[in-house]
Parts: structure tokens; C-alpha cells; sequence
């Protein structure tokens, strides 16, 4: 069977130690390992040939948890599948590249029979000690090293060992935190926001997903109502009392399950408390068991919501129904008067002012102003925005999904999202954001500058990769060589250019923001225009050796000669426009010195030099001039018959001098200054 050797990126041999040699053997299938949206292959150590391995080949449109990746691999985390090499193989059918991420396998089965499928129903009286307190530990390691796992659920759980004592967590790498935990697993506030937009959570996040995964396990399957009427229901009853309400809240399962499924998570148990309460019964405190229900409750759409924090979901997910009630100061009157919360209530006013900080001095839509109230409400809760939901960490990989799934609409709104500026105004609302969001806040304050300021056809190509560094170039001509690093560029578009195709172009609006985030290229630059088809347009071929000779310059990258070459011939028809013969005759010899040598930098120096084009269509200009006035004194001074073959004779030589400028031209100086972006 055809083995593909593993280009490893790193592994857990260290420093000093020598890399592993992977291989991986596609059709092999190791199918009971695959995740959702990554499939597992057989994977094979040379010089450990009794180990056994297997990988997951991730999705390449999907950014993978490689900061956390480097920091699992080769760490011994108890209960937890141990990360021995990340890397990338060309995959069948087509070759492309993939992320690789190589686990040791478990020794036990799976808890269901795969991705998604309904979890396997255990007994209560072990599952503390069999499944909570190993988990519990695991969490509790992978806090330790500053991450949250973000993937606990049933059937990313195995088995330990062959007589089902205890289970070990899955991985957590493939795909972005929580981006695969149905709503159920994730606290509610992180339910409400899109799977791929909950962005990176913390311990507290995994506690919850573990009470309920066992919530889950007991019962069998996990609460059989749609999502936003689970969202719902939580709001109103308390997420412990919706799922785990089959349980004896007096026993000491019980007890654990309203722990772990608090909805404070400042009331949440913690790993650590879990654990102690699993092994010496020490109770760490009670947990407010109790709905907490105003005076008087708030009716919108023609439902009751008791709670601020109930109401901003509903207000959030029908904007245009809100903003009139809002506008009004309705919902600021019941604060005021039946929640008895002044301050929220002039907040709530204030933003309906042009005057707010936030605004600029515009006045806002509906859409926006549900958006602002909702987060003033419950500032726990994610942005929602024209039914787009993301926290400000998941803005970046709910991006990579939409692009992905070519969601234009979902595209749309989350680059509103920061061009607004509510990213922004919901960390402004985070009581403990210098803590917990410390840096964050200028982060987005520069995003959306930069999103305002960024009128180029590749706007959002460049967002999307300034939040995802660990995505790979996912433009269409280099999309099967996954490209991480903006060094490996050069070198692949060389090889495509001896063999590949010859028309068309060359950058496409990935590859264009994938090369301004990378170098840092200001948005707003000289390159604004990347066209979908060959239009032949000079500035396309023009701003494609400017932007590839800066690529060349900042990473020091060797000689693209067959790069060149295929630049110079696009823009030879550029260079042809140069009037004068002399100019254009060596600048068409340095351009072909200049493609020898594969010199991508020296070749925009050139062909690009402004001075050299400015001075050629000055004295163009001054040549055209003089033509026409001698045309004209001929016109004008050879109606005299007298003087006529005098006229004629002498201006015909003016004109003949003017001619020759004009055919030839005097030498101009090539300066051969730097013209890149």
C-alpha cells in the first residue's frame, strides 16, 4: 500500500532531539478516530514501528489551533490523547497539502459509534469516578498550561483501557474552540454565538461542557429541542435545571451537575473543586439553585422575559421590532422602574445620542442599535449582528467558515461588526477585560481603522487573514501547497511558472491579502485593484511585480528566474509604451539581465521607475508640441505664394527635427530608485 512521507513542522522529540519519520498510509482507513471535519489516516513511525499512530487530516479552509498545538505537543496531559507531530502530506485524490496532527492511539473504543452520533447511555453509579473525575483532571492540566480544550463532549471520549474503568478526552486542534460542541455542551452565552465564532473560552467553559456531556451520558442522548428554544429555556429556567433536571439534585452526582452546569461562571465549580468533591466530598459552596424574577416583566413580540438577560436575546434577534421600543425608551423605563437599575438605564439612552463616543456623530439603524443594547444588557453575550453572532476572539475563524462556505451575507456582517465598531464597545463592557482581554481593545480599535480605511478589493481577504495566522494561502493557484509562511511563496509561484499555466493572472484576492497581512503592507496602499479574469489592464501587471519584488526584498527569498520570466513577458507590451527608443531599448536590456538572474526587485526598479516613465511622457508631450505648432506656422505662412518654397523648405526641417525626437528622443537617465509598495 503506498505510503506519503509526513514534512514535519514539529514534533515532540525537542530541541535536541532528532524529528520523527512519519509516514502516512491513506488507505488505510482509521475511520473510528475521525473528527468532525477532519478524517484520520494510518500513520507509521519508522523507528518505532510498534507504536501505534494514527493522524488527522484537517480541513485546509479551516484555521487549526496551532499556537495550542505547539504547546500540547510531546506533554504528557493526563487523560488526554497525547499530540506527537504536526506537519503536512500531499493527500490523494488530488495531491493537495494538509495539516497533519499525529496522535497516539488510545487504547480503548470510542464512547459512540462516531462523529456526531447519539452518546452511549452509562450507568450512574461509576461515572463520577469513571468518566467526571479523569475529565475533571484533564481540565484542570490543560488550564495549568494557560488553554481551554474547547472539544469536550461524548463522542470525543474514549476509553482508557479494555475493561471500560476510565476514559480519556479526544483532541481539541483540528478546528477552532467549540467550533464542533453542539449547543447543549457550551455554556449558554457561547451557545447563542455561531459554532465557529465562539472564539478561544476558558476553564470555566470546559467544566460546563463536561457537566453536560454527562448530563448526556445518563440519559442517552442529548435534550431533543431545537437550539434556539434550548437557548430560550436556559435563559429563563437555568441551564442545570433544563438538562440535568432527570437527576436527584440531592445526591452526589446531583450535586456535582449543579456545580458544573452553573450559568455564573463565577458561581461554576472549577476543575479543581470537582475533583476534591469527587474524592473527599468537600463541597466548595452552593450554587444559587433559584431564578432570580423581577417585579414585573417585560413584554416583546408578545413573550415574557423576566431577566435583562433574557430580553437581550429577544431584542437581539428581532432588531427591527426593538429599535422603535428602544427609541421610545421603553425598555430603559422598565430597568429604571421594575429592575431598578438606573445606570443601565441612561447607558441604554445614551447610546440613541449622536453624541456617544461611539458613534461619531451618526445616527444608527436598527440593526446597530439592537446590536448595542443587546451587549449593554447582558454584556456576557456575544455581538449579534443582523443575526450574526460572534464574540470578538471568534471573528477571525467565523471569517475562515463563511469564506469557506461562500456566505456572502455572513462575510458581510462580520466586517460590519468592526467597522461599526462593536467589537470595541463590547470589550469597553467587560468588567474584567484588562485581565481577561488586556491588549484587545487597541487590537480592534486599529481593525476596524484599517477596515474604514481599506477600500481595495481584497478588504476582506486581508481581514481574514490578520485574525488567522495559522491559515494557509487559499488562493486558487497555490491553494493544493498549503502555504503558511509568506517565505514559502516565492518558491512555489517559480515552480508553477516553468510548468504551470501562462495566462491569466497571477494574484487573486487571497493571495493579495494573504501577502499585505503577512508583510504588513498598510491597508489603503498603491495596490488596490486584483481582477477576477486576464483584462489585460498595464496597473494589474504593474502592481504584481511591485507587490512580488517586496515579497523578494522582505524575505530575503533566492532567485525566481522562471517568476521573472513570466512577469517580464506580461509586461512587455507595458514597456513597448515607453515613446523613446533608447530608454525603451535599455530598459528592455536590464529588465532581461535582470530575469536571468531571477532578481524580481531589480526588474520593479526598472520597469517601474516613475522618473524614467515622467520624463519619457514629458518630452513625448514637448515633442507633440512642437509638431503642432510647425504644422501650424506651415498652414499658416505657405498661403503667401511669394515665400512659399522658403516657408515650406525651412519649416519641412523643423518639422523633420521634431519628427526624430519624437521617433527616437533624447536620452533620458534611468534612475534606478525603488518604486516597490
Amino acid at each position: 500500500m503506498t505510503t506519503i512521507d509526513l514534512e514535519t513542522l514539529f514534533d515532540d522529540s525537542g530541541s535536541g532531539g532528532g524529528r520523527r519519520r512519519l509516514a502516512l498510509t491513506p488507505g488505510d482507513s482509521a475511520s473510528r478516530f475521525d473528527q468532525p471535519g477532519a478524517r484520520a489516516i494510518s500513520v507509521t513511525d519508522h523507528e518505532h514501528l510498534s507504536e501505534k499512530l494514527f493522524g488527522l487530516a484537517c480541513d485546509p479552509r479551516i484555521p487549526v489551533r496551532l499556537d495550542a498545538a505547539k504547546k500540547v505537543c510531546g506533554r504528557m496531559i493526563p487523560n488526554t490523547l497525547k499530540l506527537v507531530s504536526v506537519g503536512r502530506a500531499p493527500l490523494p485524490p488530488n495531491g493537495a497539502h494538509q495539516m497533519i496532527l499525529v496522535f497516539q492511539v488510545p487504547v480503548g473504543w470510542r464512547l459512540t459509534s462516531g462523529p456526531g452520533a447519539a452518546p452511549t447511555k452509562l450507568d450512574s453509579r461509576n461515572i463520577l469516578t469513571n468518566v467526571v473525575a479523569p475529565i475533571a483532571k484533564a481540565i484542570n492540566s490543560w488550564q495549568k498550561i494557560g488553554i481551554c480544550h474547547g472539544a469536550v463532549r461524548p463522542d470525543n471520549l474514549y476509553y482508557a483501557d479494555n475493561n471500560r474503568t476510565r476514559v480519556v478526552l479526544g483532541e481539541a486542534l483540528s478546528a477552532p474552540c467549540g467550533r464542533w460542541q453542539p449547543v447543549a455542551l457550551e455554556p449558554v452565552e457561547r451557545a447563542m454565538a455561531l459554532p465557529a465564532g465562539r472564539g478561544e473560552g476558558g476553564p470555566e467553559d470546559d467544566v460546563y461542557a463536561l457537566g453536560a456531556t454527562v448530563a448526556a451520558l445518563l440519559k442517552g442522548s442529548l435534550p431533543e429541542v431545537d437550539d434556539d428554544a434550548l437557548t430560550r429555556w436556559r435563559l429563563a429556567e437555568g441551564s442545570a435545571v433544563t438538562i440535568a433536571d432527570f437527576v436527584d439534585s440531592q445526591s452526589a452526582l446531583g450535586i456535582a451537575l449543579h456545580g458544573m452546569l452553573a450559568d455564573d461562571p463565577n458561581e461554576r465549580w472549577t476543575a479543581h473543586e470537582v475533583i476534591r468533591w469527587i474524592d473527599d466530598r468537600v463541597r466548595p459552596r452552593d450554587v444559587n439553585r433559584s431564578r432570580t424574577h423581577q417585579q414585573r416583566s417585560y413584554v416583546f413580540l408578545g413573550a415574557e422575559y423576566r431577566t435583562p438577560k433574557a430580553l437581550a436575546n429577544a431584542l437581539a434577534n428581532a432588531p427591527n421590532a426593538a429599535g422603535p421600543l428602544l427609541h421610545e425608551g421603553k425598555v430603559a423605563d422598565w430597568l429604571l422602574h421594575s429592575v431598578d437599575n438606573r445606570k443601565l438605564a441612561d447607558s441604554l439612552s445614551s447610546i440613541l445620542s449622536p453624541d456617544h463616543p461611539n458613534l461619531g456623530g451618526r445616527r444608527i439603524d436598527n440593526d446597530e442599535l439592537a446590536a448595542r443594547a443587546a451587549i449593554l444588557l447582558d454584556p456576557s453575550r456575544p455581538i449579534t449582528y443582523r443575526g450574526t453572532s460572534v464574540f470578538p476572539l471568534g471573528i477571525g475563524s467565523a471569517l475562515a467558515d463563511a469564506k469557506a462556505a461562500d456566505d456572502a451575507s455572513t462575510l458581510g456582517n462580520l466586517v460590519e461588526i468592526l467597522r461599526l465598531g462593536l467589537a470595541s464597545f463590547w470589550l469597553e463592557q467587560q468588567q474584567d477585560r484588562q485581565s481577561k482581554f488586556g491588549g484587545l481593545e487597541q487590537l480592534f480599535k486599529s481593525l476596524r481603522t484599517s477596515v474604514v480605511r481599506d477600500q481595495s478589493d481584497f478588504a476582506s481577504e486581508r481581514l481574514l487573514y490578520d485574525l488567522n495566522t495559522s491559515l494557509a494561502c487559499q488562493a486558487k493557484l497555490i491553494a493544493n501547497d498549503f502555504i503558511l509562511d509568506i517565505s514559502e511563496l516565492l518558491p512555489v509561484l517559480d515552480r508553477i511558472a516553468e510548468t504551470g499555466p501562462q495566462k491569466g493572472p497571477l494574484i487573486d484576492e487571497h493571495m493579495a491579502g494573504f501577502i499585505t497581512s503577512r508583510l504588513s503592507i498598510s491597508a489603503g496602499s498603491d495596490l488596490q485593484a486584483v481582477p477576477n479574469s486576464d483584462t489585460g489592464a498595464e496597473n494589474v501587471w504593474q502592481d504584481t511585480l511591485r507587490l512580488l519584488a517586496k515579497v523578494q526584498a522582505e524575505t530575503e527569498a533566492d532567485p525566481a528566474p522562471h517568476l521573472a520570466a513570466w512577469l517580464a513577458r506580461r509586461l512587455a507590451p507595458v514597456v513597448e509604451k515607453l515613446h523613446n527608443r533608447s530608454v525603451r531599448n535599455t530598459v528592455e536590456d536590464q529588465m532581461r539581465q535582470f530575469v536571468d538572474n531571477g532578481d524580481l526587485v531589480r526588474m520593479a526598479a526598472v520597469a517601474l521607475n516613475q522618473r524614467t516613465w515622467r520624463q519619457d511622457n514629458d518630452g513625448f508631450s514637448a515633442a507633440k508640441k512642437k509638431v503642432a505648432a510647425v504644422r501650424n506656422r506651415i498652414r499658416q505662412l505657405t498661403e503667401d505664394p511669394v515665400h512659399r518654397s522658403r516657408t515650406v523648405d525651412h519649416l519641412g526641417h523643423q518639422l523633420a527635427t521634431a519628427a526624430a525626437y519624437t521617433l527616437l528622443g533624447a536620452t533620458l537617465i534611468l534612475v534606478a530608485g525603488s518604486v516597490l509598495v
